[in-house]
C-alpha cells in the first residue's frame, strides 16, 4: 500500500465515523421525540420518573458529542490531512461520549417503558 493508498484510506475512515455521527444524532432525536410522545400519551404518572431524566439527559449528551465530534472529523476533511493530536483525541472521545450517551439513552427509555406498559 503507498502512501497515497493510506491517505485516501485514513479520509475515507473519517467519512465513515462522520456518517455514524450523523445516525446517531438523528436516532437521539428521534428517541427524544418518543420519549415526549410516550410521557404525553402514556405515562402520565410514570413509576420510575428518575429514568426520563436520565434518558432525555443521556440523549442530549449524545447529540452534542456527535456535534463535537463531527465538527473536528470535517476539520480534518476540510484539511485533506491527517489532524493534529488535539482533534483526533477530541473526535475520538466525542464518538465514544456519543456511543455511550444513546446507548445508556435507549436503556434507561426501554427499561422505563417495560416498567410502565
Amino acid at each position: 500500500m503507498t502512501h497515497d493508498d493510506d491517505h485516501k484510506a485514513y479520509l475515507e475512515g473519517l467519512k465513515l465515523f462522520h456518517d455514524t455521527l450523523k445516525h446517531l444524532t438523528t436516532l437521539s432525536s428521534g428517541s427524544i421525540l418518543i420519549l415526549a410522545t410516550f410521557i404525553e400519551k402514556f405515562f402520565k404518572n410514570p413509576l420510575w420518573h428518575s429514568l426520563i431524566s436520565v434518558s432525555l439527559g443521556a440523549f442530549i449528551v449524545s447529540i452534542g458529542a456527535s456535534v463535537i465530534a463531527m465538527a473536528m472529523f470535517a476539520t480534518s476533511l476540510q484539511k485533506a490531512g491527517k489532524p493534529n493530536e488535539a482533534v483526533r483525541t477530541i473526535g475520538a472521545v466525542g464518538f465514544l461520549v456519543s456511543g455511550l450517551g444513546f446507548f445508556v439513552g435507549i436503556g434507561s427509555l426501554v427499561a422505563l417503558t417495560l416498567k410502565n406498559l
